[in-house]
Parts: C-alpha cells; structure tokens; sequence
C-alpha cells in the first residue's frame, strides 16, 4: 500500500464520523425550528375574534400543540441520550443510534401531525370567515 492510499484510508474515517455529526445535528436542528415555527404559528391566532364560534378552532389548536410539545420531549430525549453524550462528552453507549433514529421518526411524525392540525385550523377560520363569524 502506498503512503497516499494509506493517508486516504486514515482520512476516511475521520470524513464519515464528521460527516455523522454534521447530519445528526442538521437533521435534529431542522426538526426542532420547524416544530417550534409550528407553535409560533398559533401566537398569531385571535380566538376571541369568533365569539363562540372560536370553540371550534379551540380543538385543532390544543391537538397541535400537544403534538409540537411531543415533538420537543422526543428531540430532548435524542439530544440528551444521543447528542450531547456523542458529540460533547465523547461517550459511546451500544444501542445510542437506534434511539436516536427512534426519537427522530418520533419527533417527525407529531410534527407532521401537529402541522396537518394546524392547517385543518386555518382551513376552519377561512371557513367561519366565509361564513360571516367574525365579530
């Protein structure tokens, strides 16, 4: 083996255990602006403005919300058994990727839940909307 192909393959490992890091926080990082851009979204909503009518809007609202704050309790738990030890206190435990792909598809499907609520949200305000609710 010459000493070029002998430094690639040194190298090599060093590139795949970066490139690791980079997309597991990337990946956590995404997850964890979309979901909280999610919960921000609902700070701009005026229930009061529908009377009772706003009731209605109560339910996807509080659904999304318990979702989103799901969301967060998942990525906390990769962040904590998989990030911080990994990258920050440079510990490995067997079974540490397992969990933290767990938390991640976790984390991802209440977000997309909590999305597709809030969503159903701004569908039923156009609604009351059309429909002359607003008070």
């Amino acid at each position: 083996m010459s000493s070029t192909q002998s430094t690639q393959a040194d190298k090599s490992p060093q590139w795949e255990m970066l490139l690791n890091k980079y997309v597991s926080v990337w990946l956590w990082s995404i997850l964890f602006g979309t979901t909280t851009g999610v919960l921000y979204s609902f700070l701009s909503f005026r229930y009061e403005r529908w009377g009772d009518l706003g009731a209605v809007l109560v339910i996807p609202a509080l659904g999304s919300l318990l979702l989103a704050v799901g969301a967060w309790l998942q990525l906390y738990r990769a962040l904590t058994r998989f990030l911080i030890p990994r990258y920050v206190l440079n510990a490995r435990s067997d079974g540490s990727e397992e969990v933290f792909a767990y938390c991640l598809r976790r984390a991802f499907l209440y977000f997309v839940s909590a999305a597709a609520l809030r969503a159903v949200a701004s569908i039923l305000e156009i609604l009351l909307a059309a429909a002359g609710g607003m008070r």
